[in-house]
């Protein structure tokens, strides 16, 4: 019964997903943990639900459970490594926001590029880093690699055209 009860809110979830309803959807994956709460694979779900709804210290929680309940499965752990990686990113954000790129955003971007070598956005803040704390070349280098990973990056292309001009 615990199962049946576990799949029977997982496909509501995915009917809630497919409405555009991400909250309805997590409250859905929640009911299905409540069934089984050892359940990874329900676990993993409901932290790809919480990301794409912008709740990102919770879907990395909720990844981390799955990765400790089936330690093995690699699917579970690359999917950390990114929501760790965004989590990380954010951070750096506010850092650079703050005026603390040096200390505090770039490790944390390196960190996270680390995490995710395909994360556009994360070299994308790590050259506005470097730019911020007056290291151009590396400001440079990180934005061609941006660039060669999504030539039509918007924010990469306006970083590279502003480095161009002299900016």
């Amino acid at each position: 019964m615990k199962e049946s009860g576990g799949q029977e809110a997982v496909q509501k979830a995915y009917e809630a997903i497919l409405d555009g309803d991400y909250e309805r959807a997590v409250a859905w994956f929640e009911a299905a943990l409540k069934a089984d709460p050892n359940n990874a694979d329900y676990r993993y779900r409901l932290s790809i639900t919480l990301a794409r709804s912008g709740r990102l210290e919770p879907a990395r929680g909720q990844a981390e459970s799955a990765c400790r309940l089936d330690p093995d499965n690699e699917t579970y752990r690359l999917h950390l490594a990114r929501i760790t990686a965004r989590v990380l990113a954010q951070e750096a954000k506010e850092a650079i926001e703050t005026g603390d790129a040096e200390r505090r955003a770039i490790p944390a971007l390196k960190r996270a590029l680390e995490l995710d070598p395909l994360f556009v956005d994360g070299y994308v803040l790590l050259g506005l880093a470097y730019k911020e704390n007056g290291q151009t070349e590396e400001a440079q280098r990180t934005i061609r690699e941006a660039l060669r990973l999504d030539p039509r990056h918007p924010d990469a292309v306006r970083l590279w055209k502003a480095f161009r001009i002299g900016r």
